[in-house]
């Protein structure tokens, strides 16, 4: 399989805010993985603090600024970065300036 982030129609996320190409899903997967997926958020957009309980997320930061509250504590992140959310993790994001990053959602 290949896919161009070019082609792929964005859709609105899971969390009411921002806007994703899915480049993976996880049907098409055949593992653990239930998304890859490019997000962008704009400035001020918020992704408010949730919880998983069956799935650990990964956020692999290409572009922009934002601060992510991980069970209260808040990680500044900007273009490079990578964070590992583990389930049953509380986490919020909170885009300081436009935003694209990689999301990797993967199954216990």
């Amino acid at each position: 399989m290949r896919r161009s982030l070019s082609e792929i129609f964005p859709v609105p996320s899971s969390h009411k805010v921002g806007m994703k190409r899915v480049l993976l899903a996880a049907e098409e997967s055949g593992c653990a993985i239930t998304q890859i997926a490019v997000t962008d958020l704009l400035a001020g957009e918020v992704a408010e603090a949730h919880v998983h309980e069956d799935m650990q997320e990964g956020f692999y930061v290409m572009s922009g600024e934002l601060d992510m509250v991980l069970d209260g504590e808040v990680e500044h992140c900007k273009e490079g970065d990578f964070v590992w959310v583990r389930c049953g993790v509380r986490h919020e994001l909170r885009a300081i300036t436009d935003v694209r990053m990689m999301t990797i959602g993967c199954a216990l």
